[in-house]
């Protein structure tokens, strides 16, 4: 095979492996939680995986024989378990309800719990992922002197595989065709390098590779799924509920109904119906945010504006006249201070947040609402407000550049002359 061709095949399994990476940190931070602590499990479970197969390969390389043989074998192999990943999603909540209960309340023994589950789920994908790099050197590389020199085309092209494939991942495929389509695509050109490279060089005889390709395409199109449902229940929130046993859990996704589910490229969206309560909730990213009944009046959230203002009123015998909310969610903060006569501006960073709240709230309220980040575009702009409120971060969710005090102190300067100043306070 010629040098070149195995370059960038060695390229393109760059591309595919952070495809992985990426695509599965969403759905396993439904169930591990959005903490930065949890997705740096996630991500070292896979460098771990990296390392051990790099390791292996090394150690073993001199044994294989035929390692263009061996690289194919490795992708379909990375194929197969990226498809089979879909539907174990499923399962993974109440297998994590049932390890929480079982180790309370040590909370230590329940951390190691999670990355050897991590470990255990993302590590075997990543080791026959690990391996190509030192394959692929051993059927490039051919002449001693030059060694150096052909690791660092082989390393070169398959790390820029791994930055193309996390632009296209982030930017493209998850937020145009979802993670079930995204992961599929994914386990494809897997599988479409492996079984190309078997059939061009003659590894093994035509009608093997076609039983295999026979296998695999009822495969893909029957099997590969996982409910969504089943990790729209914000888990990591009601872990510390000793009642939510697995059975409860269970009852809990019978009664509720998906309305809406949405891979924006900033955060997973679910739209629940709770029949129960007689309403609408939305999720961001496996986090209660906010509620529209089934009349789509808005529920929640009138606290978030309603604390400022009266300790605004408190401080000066008036009512606010202008009001920054950072954060749409279902709309029910800033129509709050629109009603009370406020000038609002409204911070949102997604635009798939505005999209839905049109869809499903049929409350109109007059609001200037900007598409940004509400940290930078408190840094570009000189407008003021009399008060400036927003959603919470929960302590398990507190990794963004929001509600440090960096961003509290930006927000401070942004009140006006008669703002709160330091008895201020942006949320309940």
């Amino acid at each position: 095979m010629k040098r070149n061709i195995i370059i960038l095949l060695l390229g393109v399994s760059g591309v595919t492996a952070l495809f992985y990476e990426i695509i599965w940190i969403r759905p396993l931070s439904l169930v591990f939680g959005t903490t930065v602590y949890a997705v740096s499990t996630i991500i070292a479970s896979f460098i771990l995986g990296l390392a051990i197969g790099s390791w292996l390969a090394g150690k073993y390389s001199n044994r294989i024989k035929n390692p263009m043989k061996f690289f194919a074998f490795i992708q379909i192999g990375i194929g197969t378990y990226g498809v089979l990943l879909l539907p174990t999603f499923s399962y993974l909540p109440p297998i994590y309800l049932e390890i929480y209960h079982a180790v309370l309340p040590n909370q230590i023994l329940f951390f190691i719990v999670q990355i050897l589950l991590s470990i255990l789920i993302i590590s075997i994908p990543a080791i026959l992922m690990g391996t190509t790099l030192p394959i692929m050197i051993k059927a490039y590389a051919k002449k001693l002197e030059s060694i150096g020199y052909d690791v660092g085309k082989l390393d070169a092209a398959n790390s820029a595989g791994a930055v193309i494939g996390t632009l296209v991942v982030g930017f493209l495929m998850i937020p145009f065709l979802g993670i079930q389509t995204s992961l599929i695509i994914t386990a494809i050109i897997n599988l479409g390098m492996g079984t190309i490279i078997l059939g061009i060089k003659r590894f093994i005889k035509l009608r093997y590779l076609a039983i295999i390709i026979i296998i695999l395409v009822p495969f893909f199109l029957i099997f590969p799924t996982y409910d969504v449902e089943a990790l729209s229940v914000p888990l990591y929130q009601i872990l510390n509920s000793h009642s939510m046993t697995v059975n409860a859990y269970h009852q809990l996704i019978d009664q509720q109904q998906l309305l809406h589910y949405e891979e924006s490229p900033y955060a997973t969206i679910t739209i629940i119906s709770d029949p129960k309560e007689n309403m609408k909730r939305m999720y961001i990213n496996g986090k209660s945010q906010c509620a529209f009944d089934h009349f789509g009046e808005l529920k929640d959230g009138k606290n978030l504006a309603k604390f400022p203002t009266e300790v605004y009123r408190h401080n000066f015998k008036s009512l606010p006249k202008t009001a920054l909310n950072v954060g749409l969610g279902c709309g029910d903060t800033s129509m709050w201070l629109a009603n009370y006569g406020m000038k609002v501006t409204t911070l949102e960073i997604d635009p798939a947040i505005i999209t839905i709240n049109e869809k499903f709230s049929r409350e109109n309220f007059n609001h200037n609402l900007i598409i940004d980040d509400g940290r930078n575009w408190l840094l570009k702009t000189n407008q003021t407000f009399d008060i400036i409120t927003g959603q919470p971060a929960e302590l398990y969710d507190n990794h963004s550049s929001l509600f440090t005090k960096e961003y509290f102190e930006l927000q401070k300067s942004h009140l006006t002359e008669n703002g709160i100043s330091s008895q201020w306070v942006p949320y309940v």
